[in-house]
């Protein structure tokens, strides 16, 4: 009976070890791009932004419970990872060529399923549109790699203009190099981590609002930015925009309007959802106010020939010579510009020979 007793109590104890005792943490192998070369545009190269962002990952993940390994060794990073053991092996790039938008590459099924999670997690922190999975098998870090493996291209580090996707976001390279697009970065692969694993990262408190963000501009070009404005959300708060353009409105989620005005010009509106802990973005485009300046230089009565006696305009048929031509510095053509010759000075020179004519015969 003690034995048995004692049997239990050992049993019981080795139970309540097993279940208070913490479960081996997932290894997460990073390994950002080593390519020195790829510039960055505005500066910098696709190296040294694609080790901030797996730096910035790497406390999020670690604190989420993973076991992380940060590795630029392009050569040897596969080896590397296949000796320490890791579970997960994730290959941070950015990419080039003049597109826009994340894509995510894999060579195998496990990959395939890492790559997505990955995916996913960017585009939920990025403002940017998605390019989807690719599979690749040529891609050293996939193909010598043990374990389940992908490769991210976060954005396009050489695209300098606004995308135009979401309402007008920064350019990715300026995304890129700034701390706000870093920090997003890192955040959407330890988010696609975490949930490749089906957990969470971090234990922050779930976000109650979302953020409508934007910038005003002069229509159509996206580039020229409107200081000033006044945006209003309807029925609620409102803000004037900075030498940037930019406006930001944190929000409960719902469908908002955004109306912006600014002297001189139309105003504009735009229509977006706001979702909770999300960024949406909605710019607004202006068009100049331009209806007092329309005609202001023509006179309806510069077209239309004149009788020299009564200067009165006449009724004539378009003129059928040829145009002369004259200079036009202003036009800011190097050659001249064509002006048809008009009839007033058709007649005048029609006088003028004639008189010769009269001239010549009184001789």
């Amino acid at each position: 009976m003690k034995r048995h007793h004692a049997i239990s109590s050992i049993a019981m104890l080795l139970l309540a070890g097993s279940v208070t005792s913490p479960a081996v943490a997932q290894r997460v192998y990073l390994n950002p791009s080593d390519q020195t070369a790829n510039a960055v545009s505005g500066g910098g190269s696709e190296d040294e932004f694609a080790l901030i962002n797996a730096n910035l990952a790497r406390p999020i993940l670690e604190n989420a419970g993973f076991t992380v390994q940060v590795d630029q060794d392009f050569t040897n990073a596969p080896a590397n990872a296949n000796s320490w053991g890791a579970d997960v092996f994730v290959s941070i790039h950015t990419n080039a060529g003049g597109g826009h938008g994340t894509e995510t590459l894999y060579v195998s099924s496990g990959g395939q399923v890492l790559a997505g999670h990955v995916q996913d997690g960017l585009l939920s922190k990025l403002p940017y549109e998605s390019r989807g999975l690719k599979y690749r098998d040529n891609l050293h870090v996939l193909n010598a790699t043990n374990m389940i493996a992908c490769l991210t291209e976060a954005l396009f580090h050489d695209c300098t203009a606004t995308s135009g996707f979401q309402g007008h976001p920064p350019s990715e390279s300026d995304y890129l190099r700034s701390a706000e697009g870093q920090q997003s970065i890192a955040e959407g692969i330890a988010a696609g981590v975490c949930t490749h694993f089906g957990t969470s990262c971090g234990t922050a408190p779930v976000p109650q609002t979302g953020t409508f963000k934007g910038v005003v501009y002069r229509a159509p070009n996206l580039d020229d930015y409107l200081a000033d404005a006044v945006v209003q959300i309807e029925g609620g708060a409102s803000v004037t925009t900075g030498a940037d353009g930019a406006f930001a409105f944190e929000l409960d989620p719902g469908t908002y309007i955004a109306t912006a005005t600014l002297d001189g010009f139309q105003p504009g509106s735009i229509t977006r959802d706001v979702i909770a802990g999300e960024e949406v973005w909605g710019s607004i485009g202006l068009e100049a106010n331009d209806i007092e300046d329309a005609g202001a230089d023509t006179d309806p009565t510069d077209a239309l020939p004149f009788d020299a006696e009564t200067d009165a305009a006449v009724d004539a048929a378009p003129s059928t010579r040829p145009s002369s031509y004259v200079g036009d510095e202003a036009s800011g053509c190097a050659c001249g510009v064509g002006r048809p010759t008009s009839a007033h000075g058709a007649w005048g020179i029609a006088m003028a020979a004639g008189l010769l004519g009269w001239l010549l015969r009184r001789r």
